[in-house]
């Protein structure tokens, strides 16, 4: 009787063990992102979409992060923005990355 109850009790517990969610499961998430934009397939860190900056984004980050004033829009479309600002009074054509934000070119003009 007690070994009937005891094989009894070790089919149940390994039953429990054998269909008990992993934690790894347990904790798993499922996300969704939607977007439409022209430029897609740009602009992707780490599997999460990411639209390109606005023109007025990219012209605070260029006041605020560069230090440029009396900015001027030459091209705010495709993959780069142009502008032109001023910096210690000289006068600049800066080219932007239009995803990140990035100042990939600073040439001095006249």
């Amino acid at each position: 009787m007690i070994k009937q109850a005891a094989t009894i009790v070790g089919a149940v517990m390994a039953a429990t063990v054998a269909f008990a969610p992993a934690p790894s499961q347990a904790d798993a998430t499922l996300q969704f992102h939607f977007g439409v934009n022209p430029g897609f397939g740009h602009g992707n860190s780490g599997g999460h979409y990411r639209d390109r900056l606005s023109c007025r984004e990219v012209r605070s980050i260029l006041r605020h992060d560069y230090g440029f004033r009396r900015i001027r829009v030459i091209d705010c479309l495709g993959d780069s923005y142009k502008f032109y600002a001023r910096r210690s009074g000289a006068r600049y054509k800066v080219k932007v990355n239009a995803w990140t934000g990035e100042v990939t070119r600073v040439r001095r003009v006249s």
